[in-house]
């Protein structure tokens, strides 16, 4: 990239370096960055799809369960898979429900029991 001549910019560059100069040279700004406090933030995915740790963070369950999850069935919808790992939309795991229903509750119609035995309800 080509260093700019224009006079605006080279003084606006100027005195950002000096600002930066000023601010790290400050006690408490030098105390947040030793402790990391003032790193740069993750750069999340352009595509704004998550990774099974944020996915699992933002669901409030763990990897473990979103792993299961993954597995089941009918199981969360994986929106990608980058290298090894995979990628979620939020907003369509949401819509999965985090807890396994219980193996004995059977979703059943009893008018279409009744029928199939060739009874008649009254």
């Amino acid at each position: 990239m080509a260093a700019s001549t224009n006079p605006l910019v080279l003084a606006l560059a100027e005195l950002l370096a000096d600002a930066i100069v000023l601010a790290v040279a400050r006690p408490e700004v030098r105390a947040l960055l030793g402790r990391g406090e003032l790193a740069a933030p993750a750069a999340e995915d352009p595509t704004g799809l998550l990774t099974k740790k944020a996915l699992a963070k933002k669901l409030s369950v763990s990897v473990a369960t979103i792993d299961r999850m993954v597995r089941e069935p009918q199981g969360m919808p994986v929106a990608a898979i980058v290298g090894d790992g995979k990628r979620f939309d939020l907003v369509a795991c949401r819509r999965k429900p985090t807890r396994a229903t219980k193996k004995n509750e059977a979703d059943v119609d009893v008018s279409d029991v009744i029928a199939g035995a060739g009874l008649v309800a009254r």
